[in-house]
């Protein structure tokens, strides 16, 4: 199934006013049509590809031990709720 927005940045329908279609394109080339194409390539070959949520971490890591092991911090960060940092533990009563 295709959205308006795919269809609209490969070119297939009008770019709405509230879509930016010229940056995403511009990641994938300089001319408009040889990026339109380089951006359908890329969404397909993703399609085609398995997910990578087989793959996810402690529900926020995505990727092998040694980059969960640099990003896993070694205390806990003052911003995150406690509801998540000590979801484990048990209650007082």
């Amino acid at each position: 199934m295709e959205v308006e927005s795919y269809r609209a940045t490969v070119g297939r329908d009008p770019v709405s006013p509230y879509l930016t279609a010229g940056w995403i394109l511009g990641q994938f080339g300089s001319r408009r049509c040889e990026a339109q194409r380089s951006y359908q390539q890329f969404v397909d070959e993703g399609c085609q590809a398995p997910s990578p949520w087989g793959k996810l971490r402690w529900q926020i890591y995505l990727g092998d031990d040694d980059f969960v092991a640099k990003h896993q911090p070694d205390h806990v960060i003052q911003e995150m709720p406690r509801q998540q940092t000590q979801a484990h533990r048990p209650s007082l009563r």
